[in-house]
C-alpha cells in the first residue's frame, strides 16, 4: 500500500510537472518599446554629410573647430513579435522593430555673421528573425535571444547656410539597399497571470548601412524654390563602389556618382513590454 501511495505521488508530480512544461510551449506575442543609444560612431568630414565638423569662428584670428562623432542607431524604438516555443527552454521569434532615430547636429559660424547648420537622422524598420532560449522557472523566466537583423531605412540631412544677404535650404534623403547586422539580448519574463507576462531586456545590435542612392528633396535659396530648376545629375546621387572618371563631360540626365558611405546603426538599449501566450 506505501508503495502505490509512494507511485501515486510520483505520477502526480511527473504529470503536474508535465502540465506546467506544456503551458510554456505553443504561439505568444508580445509588443515593446525602448530606447537605443549609439554605439560604433563614426566621424564625417565631406561628401553628403555637409557640417559634420562644428566650427566657431570667434574673431577674424581665432577659430574653434570640433569633430562631431555621428551614429544613427540611437533613438526610440517600438516593435511586436510572434513566436512560437517548441518546448519551455527553446523557441523561435520573428519580430518587427521601428527605429526612429535622434537627431545629430553640427554648425559652422563665422565672427561675420555666416553660418552653416546641418542635421541628420535616420528611420529604419528592422526585422528580426531570433532564436529564444528560456530558463523555464515560473514566476520568474530570464531568456537569452539571439538572430538576425534585416533593415529597410531612410537618412534625412538638412543643411541652412547664411552668406552675406543669401539664405539658402537644402535636404537630402538617402535609402536603398538592404543592410543585415545581428543582435543579442538578455531579459527576464515576469508572470502577470497565466496568459500575461512582463518583460525587460537589454539589447546589442550590430548594424551598418550603406544607402545605394540618393535624392534632393527640398532646395530654396531666399525663399525661392530652386528644385525645377534641378537637372537630374544635380538632384540625384548614385552611391557604387567603385568608379572611374574618364574627364568626359558628364550626362545631365543621369545621377551624379558618389563612393558608398557607411552608417553606424549599432546600439545598446533597454526594452520594456508585454507578451501573450495564447
Amino acid at each position: 500500500m506505501k508503495n502505490l501511495k509512494t507511485i501515486s505521488v510520483l505520477f502526480s508530480i511527473f504529470f503536474s510537472l508535465m502540465s506546467n512544461a506544456q503551458s510554456e510551449k505553443g504561439f505568444y506575442a508580445s509588443i515593446n518599446s525602448g530606447y537605443n543609444i549609439g554605439i560604433g560612431n563614426v566621424d564625417y568630414y565631406q561628401a553628403m554629410i555637409v557640417g559634420m565638423v562644428s566650427s566657431n569662428e570667434t574673431s577674424a584670428t581665432t577659430n574653434t573647430t570640433e569633430l562631431v562623432k555621428a551614429n544613427l542607431g540611437k533613438g526610440l524604438n517600438v516593435g511586436v513579435n510572434f513566436g512560437y516555443m517548441f518546448t519551455k527552454n527553446m523557441g523561435f521569434e520573428l519580430g518587427g522593430n521601428y527605429l526612429l532615430g535622434g537627431e545629430i547636429k553640427a554648425s559652422n559660424t563665422s565672427y561675420t555673421g555666416n553660418y552653416s547648420n546641418s542635421e541628420i537622422s535616420a528611420k529604419m524598420i528592422q526585422i528580426k528573425p531570433t532564436l529564444v532560449f528560456r530558463s523555464g522557472f515560473d514566476k520568474l523566466n530570464p531568456y537569452a535571444k539571439v538572430g538576425m537583423v534585416i533593415g529597410s531605412g531612410k537618412i534625412t540631412n538638412t543643411q541652412d547656410d547664411k552668406n552675406g544677404a543669401n539664405f539658402s535650404t537644402q535636404t537630402v534623403e538617402l535609402d536603398g539597399g538592404m543592410p543585415i547586422g545581428f543582435h543579442a539580448s538578455l531579459g527576464t519574463l515576469y508572470k502577470l497571470t497565466d496568459k500575461l507576462s512582463l518583460f525587460g531586456e537589454l539589447n546589442l545590435i550590430s548594424l551598418h548601412y550603406a544607402p545605394k542612392k540618393g535624392h534632393i528633396t527640398e532646395a530654396t535659396e531666399n525663399g525661392v524654390d530652386q528644385l525645377p530648376s534641378l537637372t537630374v545629375e544635380q538632384k540625384e546621387i548614385e552611391f557604387i563602389a567603385s568608379f572611374t572618371e574618364t574627364g568626359a563631360p558628364s550626362n545631365p540626365n543621369e545621377p551624379s556618382k558618389n563612393p558608398l558611405i557607411d552608417f553606424s546603426f549599432s546600439s545598446f538599449g533597454l526594452n520594456i513590454g508585454l507578451q501573450y501566450q495564447f
